[in-house]
């Protein structure tokens, strides 16, 4: 109950790239202005990969199948920077798929610590990738 009354009062999504970008075949960082913080340990980070698959007709489900054609598992790795060094890899990956959306979503089994502020988010691809968003969610139900 205590986590769901947290979730409510401080659970937020952080849209770390104000438009599309192109992730570029090197590894970015993404450092907004204010730290990222996890109000649980299943916080997480989603790329929107919807322009990547094109439009996907109402009531289709893609899958990660279809997405692994597009942008195959292990291509991105995602990492949250601390300023101590202990950056956290979320080493984890699956897919979510609704209201005409498709991300790819990045965790740790592990967790992500609420005691721990990140600077921000850094990226690695094996290839290019237009138009995708980068969005932090510092909470899982």
């Amino acid at each position: 109950m205590l986590t769901l009354l947290k979730i409510l009062l401080f659970g937020k999504w952080v849209v770390l790239t104000a438009a599309p970008i192109t992730l570029p075949a090197e590894p970015i960082e993404l450092r907004p202005e204010v730290k990222l913080k996890a109000v649980t340990s299943g916080a997480h980070v989603l790329i929107d990969v919807t322009s990547v698959m094109g439009e996907v007709p109402a009531g289709i489900f893609v899958g990660s199948e279809g997405v692994n054609r597009e942008i195959p598992k292990g291509c991105l790795n995602v990492a949250l920077l601390s300023d101590g060094g202990q950056d956290l890899e979320l080493n984890e990956q699956g897919t979510s798929q609704g209201g005409g959306s498709i991300h790819l979503v990045f965790f740790s089994y592990e967790g992500v610590s609420i005691d721990q502020e990140y600077e921000g988010v850094r990226i690695q691809s094996c290839k290019e990738v237009p138009d995708i968003k980068v969005i932090w969610v510092n909470h899982s139900k």
